[in-house]
């Protein structure tokens, strides 16, 4: 179950990852989304870790 939660959440953010990937933005605004989308998945990684 947390396996599948998991590897749910990790395709979530893969898709906002690749959003901003696709943009043609500076690299300092990209760095700056990736670092708040990984902080993010990393966040609610944890609450789902700290549910089980």
């Amino acid at each position: 179950m947390l396996l599948q939660a998991l590897d749910k959440l990790y395709n979530e953010y893969k898709l906002q990852i690749d959003r901003v990937y696709g943009q043609n933005l500076p690299l300092d605004e990209k760095k700056g989304k990736y670092d708040g989308i990984i902080s993010e998945f990393k966040r609610k990684a944890d609450e789902l870790i700290g549910e089980e």
